[in-house]
């Protein structure tokens, strides 16, 4: 060993007796310490590796990408803890040699993710599965009555069609001419607890083609991927190949001059289907132009998936979270509720009513009417727990304790009021007649309007109360009429109203008129014979009223 010590630098160098190299191997400027460096700028810069007892601690090498990382490596488990300050500093836990494949990462800003399997907290147990040898349906259809399958075609007319009528089947008969058509389930979830080796499909058909030019063809798409022709058969396999007019050539299918019938069992592990994915089926049929030897005629019965070893319980799947105790979100705050986010159009901000648009599939809006029927819910101000994702729109609170926004437009509002939404934009107001209700009040309102806490309980009300007053009465609908006129005090435009014929009037009946001291039924075509019915109407009266019913018929 050689120490030189040099303008507050000490160098020590080692080196092989029959060597006449000189280099420094350590070397120690002030309080930093380097190894393989000359000129070291930390406490201890190290240039190259550093074994440790069964392990390396590491800085650049060919094992780990990247100047600036550091490896820490187990060389009995070959796992690495990562930590990179390229670009973004992050830590990687892996399971590979090379320290390149993520299993879990925590990045600089703290936020820990992990890229495959689940998480757990305070070691939960998994559920106790009770698996089952036999096959089990995950999916039938029959083709009766109706079918979720669709169609479609490459080219000529779609000769695909799905009867509604029992003991229906997908049919195609084509003669003479170049077509593609396909008919395509719905898709199918298979069961997480599933047994991977034995997951089949079955369908039932009667296949009467030209042989080597029209076929059928089974395909199956995984998780929304690309169609590919299923070739692997546990039995019923393919017996010969089809000219495809949709430009893929020929390919394998079911294929027979004279008929025949078929029922083939896929084996869909074979196919790359695993427990968990959502997978659809699709029957393509392909005719050429020519003259077939039978007249082209495919019927399909039935079709079913199913599997073996799937239970009730949930077993842990990845991107799952699971805790052995309890889950808190926003447990320092004092209220808390779970929404969802909905696509709202227009303007809205936090305590607006929020409604559904009844002209619009899953389309939403900020209420603008009075005890609107189609309200979900009140634009939340800060959620405990989101669901959907934050791409889709506006978070609406669907339960829990959310603040709304609201106004005195029907009365002043105490505690435990049900509200309903107000003719204001966005507003809920105190409840005061039968109508769909946002929730309840927990504060009471001090002006004319402002913001309150809301217990969110969408739903029907109906108030019960001393100055809720009920009328009704029975009598006959005459013979030869279609309208019939009931005259009753107590009747108001906007009391409710309900009719029960106690015989069968032989047509449609509605209450067409509303008025204050009567109301009208009427009837889609002249009765042929009397018929006696009952109805009752419940009106809201100021305390102390009384109700005088009277009855005519007209």
């Amino acid at each position: 060993m050689l120490l030189v010590i040099c303008g507050g630098i000490s160098k020590f160098n080692t080196h092989p007796a029959n060597s006449s190299a000189f280099g420094t191997s350590m070397t120690i400027k002030g309080t930093n310490v380097g190894v393989g460096i000359t000129a070291p700028i930390q406490t201890l810069d190290v240039n190259g590796r550093m074994n440790v007892t069964n392990g390396v601690i590491q800085r650049g090498g060919a094992a780990i990408t990247g100047t600036s990382d550091l490896g820490l490596y187990s060389r009995v488990s070959g796992n690495w803890i990562r930590y990179v300050t390229n670009n973004a500093p992050h830590v990687w836990f892996t399971d590979d040699g090379t320290g390149t494949t993520q299993r879990m990462n925590l990045d600089q800003n703290g936020n820990l993710s992990v890229p495959t399997g689940y998480l757990t907290v305070g070691n939960p147990s998994v559920p106790g599965a009770t698996s089952s040898s036999s096959w089990n349906w995950v999916y039938v259809e029959e083709f009766d009555n109706y079918s979720y399958w669709t169609q479609s075609t490459c080219r000529g007319s779609n000769s695909f069609y799905i009867p509604f009528f029992s003991g229906g089947y997908i049919y195609y008969e084509h003669e003479n001419n170049d077509d593609d058509d396909w008919a395509w389930s719905p898709h199918i979830w298979i069961p997480a607890n599933a047994d991977p080796s034995q997951i089949r499909a079955s369908l039932s058909a009667y296949v009467c083609m030209e042989t080597s030019w029209d076929g059928l063809r089974l395909e199956l798409s995984i998780n929304g991927g690309t169609w590919n022709v299923i070739t692997s058969f546990v039995s019923g396999g393919y017996n010969d190949d089809a000219d495809n007019e949709c430009g893929a050539g020929h390919t394998v299918a079911w294929s027979n001059g004279s008929g025949a019938n078929y029922n083939p069992v896929v084996d869909l592990d074979a196919q790359g289907v695993q427990p968990g994915d959502w997978v659809r089926f699709r029957l393509e049929a392909s005719t050429d132009g020519s003259t077939e030897s039978c007249w082209t005629d495919i019927e399909i019965y039935a079709f079913s998936v199913e599997a073996v070893g799937q239970t009730n319980s949930a077993a842990f799947e990845a991107g799952g979270i699971y805790a052995a105790g309890h889950i808190f979100a926003h447990s320092n705050s004092h209220v808390g509720d779970v929404a969802e986010y909905f696509p709202v159009i227009g303007y809205s901000e936090p305590g607006d009513v929020i409604a559904v648009d009844p002209n619009s599939k899953d389309v939403y809006t900020v209420s603008t009417s009075a005890y609107n029927p189609y309200v979900i819910g009140v634009y939340s101000t800060s959620p405990s727990i989101l669901v959907n994702s934050p791409y889709a729109g506006e978070p609406v609170g669907l339960s829990g304790r959310v603040p709304v926004k609201v106004t005195n437009e029907g009365g002043a509002i105490k505690i435990g009021d049900y509200l309903t939404s107000a003719s204001t934009k966005g507003h809920a107001m105190k409840a005061t007649k039968a109508g769909y209700t946002i929730g309840r009040a927990l504060e009471t309102l001090e002006g004319q309007s402002g913001m309150v806490m809301c217990l969110i309980e969408p739903g029907w009300y109906n108030p019960n109360t001393s100055g809720t007053n009920f009328s009704g009465g029975s009598f006959f609908a005459p013979e030869d009429q279609d309208v019939v006129t009931v005259d009753d005090p107590a009747m108001t435009r906007d009391s409710r109203v309900f009719v029960s014929m106690l015989g069968n009037p032989g047509t449609n009946h509605w209450v067409a008129d509303k008025q204050n001291g009567r109301f009208t039924i009427n009837f889609e075509r002249p009765l042929n014979n009397s018929v006696k019915f009952d109805y009752m109407l419940i009106r809201i009266f100021p305390q102390g009223s009384s109700i005088c019913m009277t009855r005519q018929q007209s």
